[in-house]
């Protein structure tokens, strides 16, 4: 009995550790119409909380490294989800920003990708977990 009862302590306590490695992504808050900031696997709740925007990933990445000559700047494009309070989950995918920049319409409200860091350097890849966004979001774009 007590050897069974240690072994679902432990089967429990490696459970949560597991868990815990990848656990749920992290939620902060952020405002309408202000810059905020996501990691990979983050998100946000926005508007009073009733809109969740989550950074899902980082779809492609073809900007022009640091040390490098390029004839056009390359773009990132992100995944994002967004999800209001009592609708589906909606993808949204963004791209960096150019002069010409728009917010993409997204579950009623307008998303920019204000930039992306890191920014590629030649000869150096980045690990899918160290993208972080800064967005804005404004209502009724």
């Amino acid at each position: 009995m007590r050897l069974e009862i240690g072994a679902i302590v432990l089967v429990t306590s490696v459970a949560a550790a597991l868990a815990g490695a990848d656990g749920p992504a992290k939620r902060k808050e952020a405002q309408l119409g202000q810059d905020f900031r996501l990691k990979v696997g983050e998100s946000a709740r926005v508007d009073k909380g009733a809109l969740r925007i989550a950074f899902e990933a980082v779809t492609s990445d073809s900007r022009c490294a640091k040390g490098e000559q390029c004839i056009v700047a390359g773009k990132a494009t992100l995944r994002l989800s967004l999800q209001r309070s009592s609708r589906a989950q909606e993808e949204c995918l963004v791209e960096t920003p150019t002069a010409e920049s728009e917010p993409v319409s997204c579950s009623g409200y307008g998303v920019t990708l204000v930039g992306l860091d890191p920014y590629p350097v030649a000869g150096h890849a980045i690990a899918p977990r160290d993208y972080e966004a800064t967005l804005k979001v404004t209502k009724g774009e």
